[in-house]
C-alpha cells in the first residue's frame, strides 16, 4: 500500500503545486535506478565480482528510490537476509516520507 499511497501523494502534490513537477516526475525514475543498483549488486554477488556498497543502496533509497529497493528486494530475493539492512532499509523509507511531508505541508 506504501507505493500506490505514494504515487497518489506525488500526483496529488504536483496537481496543487506543494511539489514541482519535475520532482514528482523524478521519483520514478530514481525507483527505476535504485533497482538497477539491486540487480547490479545481486548480477556482481552471484559472480564474486565488485559490490555495490550497502551506503549507495540506503542512499539512493533515502534519496526517493526506496519503492525501486523495494521491489529489488521482493522480485531478485536482494538483501532480504540481512537484519541490520533490512532495519536500515525501513529508517530511510521513514525518513524519506518523513522529509517530503515535511516539504508538502510544512
Amino acid at each position: 500500500l506504501l507505493v500506490p499511497g505514494y504515487v497518489a501523494l506525488l500526483v496529488w502534490a504536483a496537481w496543487t503545486q506543494r511539489l514541482p513537477v519535475p520532482v514528482a516526475l523524478a521519483a520514478p525514475l530514481l525507483g527505476v535506478i535504485t533497482f538497477y543498483l539491486y540487480w547490479s549488486d545481486k548480477f556482481a554477488a552471484q559472480r564474486n565480482a565488485r559490490r555495490t556498497p550497502e551506503l549507495v543502496l540506503h542512499a539512493a533509497s533515502l534519496l526517493g528510490g526506496w519503492h525501486g529497493a523495494w521491489l529489488g528486494q521482493r522480485l531478485l530475493r536482494h538483501k532480504t537476509a540481512k537484519l541490520e539492512f533490512r532495519k536500515l532499509y525501513w529508517a530511510t523509507v521513514a525518513l524519506h516520507w518523513a522529509g517530503l511531508a515535511a516539504w508538502l505541508f510544512g
